[in-house]
Formats: structure tokens, C-alpha cells, sequence
């Protein structure tokens, strides 16, 4: 069955483009640095009550962000929890791992300077809150045979609940605190991390080749993994029956997925999960 949307969870995260979900030990979020033209950083915050629209809180753009976030839970056993259910529409398992894609190769390298900046959370059920309406194509080596990998996670959600007495999260952005939630209050805070493009993708897109600025750095070419998706025909002819500009619909096309690694730490101040 799907994430259930009630009660009403405490904290509301999506996380969609380019930027590496490590859970190596809890979440660690690392955004990328370096993303292929029109791909714009935001973090926005909102709150709202339980029942109702929420509101702006604050923005931090690309040019101001600060190295480090963290999204600190306190209660007393914060946990971090992938939401797995195959065939389910909000399966974790949707999400491009990889670990997973290189289980049988060369271990995952990390580069810290390939990231701008990282978010560490400590609680939360992650899950597939939007999968891709084309296919994620792979191929391996210098001229791959690019084959159907499927649909993939394009965004990635995250639900904390503060149902214990006295549990708190605190969001910092640097040394500077967010917004300070608290058990019992009828409020939903709201961080949406996107590097997402905001215009219409090329026709034979390839942004997740970012990913190997940051992690996979010194993965021998012959065994490298690449990408590529087709854009989605549906989306110039919806685009066309409605009148809407085709570059409103933002969904970003599977080869902007957000990725994952299950078990390589994307910070050297990390040990590794075994």
C-alpha cells in the first residue's frame, strides 16, 4: 500500500535532481557541484498547520548555501528507515542505487570536493514519491549498447513523525537554525531540496553523467556505467492538447534521477555500515 498521508507526519522532505541519498550511516544528502546547464539549487522551507496551505518560511539558493545542513531528530530511538514494498508505487526500491548497480564491480570512490554541499538527517521513512513517466536506458563501457533499465524514483520523499513526548528536530542551515519543531504542535514543516532543470530536456539527455564528477571518479572507462532517457512523447502532446508551454511540465525526465547509495558514505567523516 502507498505512504499513508495520515496522521499527518511532522516534517515533509523531497529531494529531486542531482545529489546522492548515502546511507551509509543514517542520511547523508550530498548536492552536487558541478550539473549540466539550466539545472537551478533551491531549499525551500514552509510550515503550515496540519489542515491547512502552508507558508514561505525561507530560500537558500545555490550561491549562499553553507557546506553543511543537518536535520537533527531528538527522541529516543531516531531511526532511518527506506520504505520497501515491491511493485509499490512508493517502493524505495525504485530509486537508482550505485552500490547495487556496481555490486559485482569496482568499489564506489567518493571525490567531497565534487558536492557543494551536504545535509545530514538522523529519522525519517525515505520512499519513491514520483517515478518517471519514460525509461532510465544503461549502457556499460566506451560504447555501450544502451539497454531499457525501466522506470526510476525522480523524487525522493522522506516522513518524520515527533510522536513521542518531548521530541524535537531541529533544521540548521551553517550555524543558523531554521525552524525548531516540537511534539503536539499542529504544524507540518516542509524542505523541498531541488537541482533539478528548469527548462524542457534536450531530446537525448544525459545529466546523470554528472554523477561521476562526484562519486565513481575512478571507475576504469571500460566498466563505467552510462545513461541516457529519451524524452517522454506524452509530454508535447499533452503539452499540446492543453495549450501549456511543454516546459511547465517540470517532472524531471528519468535520466535526472536522484540517486542512491546504500552502503558507501559520501563524506570521509564517515565510517562505512557493514
Amino acid at each position: 500500500m502507498p505512504i499513508p498521508q495520515t496522521p499527518r507526519p511532522d516534517i515533509v522532505l523531497t529531494f529531486r535532481g542531482l545529489m546522492v541519498l548515502s546511507f551509509a550511516r543514517n542520511c547523508e544528502v550530498g548536492i552536487l557541484l558541478n550539473t549540466p546547464g539550466q539545472h537551478l539549487l533551491t531549499i525551500d522551507v514552509t510550515r503550515g498547520t496540519k489542515d491547512g496551505a502552508p507558508e514561505f518560511i525561507d530560500r537558500i539558493d545555490g550561491p549562499h548555501i553553507k557546506r553543511q545542513l543537518k536535520l537533527e531528530v531528538s527522541k529516543s530511538h531516531p531511526r532511518v528507515m527506506p520504505f520497501r514494498n515491491s511493485g509499490d508505487i512508493n517502493d524505495f526500491g525504485l530509486t537508482v542505487d550505485f552500490d547495487e548497480l556496481y555490486k559485482n564491480g569496482p568499489p564506489i570512490d567518493v571525490a567531497d570536493a565534487g558536492f557543494i554541499s551536504f545535509m545530514d538527517i538522523n529519522d525519517g521513512l525515505f520512499f519513491t514519491e514520483r517515478q518517471s513517466m519514460d525509461l532510465l536506458q544503461t549502457g556499460a563501457g566506451d560504447n555501450p549498447q544502451f539497454q531499457n533499465f525501466g522506470k526510476v524514483a525522480v523524487r525522493i520523499g522522506a516522513h518524520i513523525y515527533l510522536d513521542e513526548d518531548g521530541s524535537t528536530a531541529s533544521f540548521k542551515h551553517g550555524g543558523a537554525e531554521i525552524f525548531k519543531a516540537e511534539h503536539g504542535e499542529d504544524l507540518t514543516y516542509g524542505i523541498d531540496v531541488s537541482l533539478s532543470r528548469y527548462g524542457p530536456h534536450p531530446h537525448d539527455a544525459r545529466d546523470a553523467e554528472y554523477y561521476y564528477t562526484a562519486i565513481g571518479v575512478q571507475i576504469p572507462p571500460q566498466q563505467k556505467i552510462h545513461f541516457k532517457s529519451t524524452a517522454h512523447m506524452n509530454h508535447k502532446r499533452r503539452a499540446a492538447a492543453s495549450g501549456i508551454p511543454k516546459y511547465m511540465f517540470i517532472d524531471p525526465q528519468a535520466v535526472c534521477f536522484t540517486s542512491v547509495l546504500s552502503q558507501t558514505p559520501i563524506s570521509s567523516r564517515r565510517p562505512a555500515r557493514r
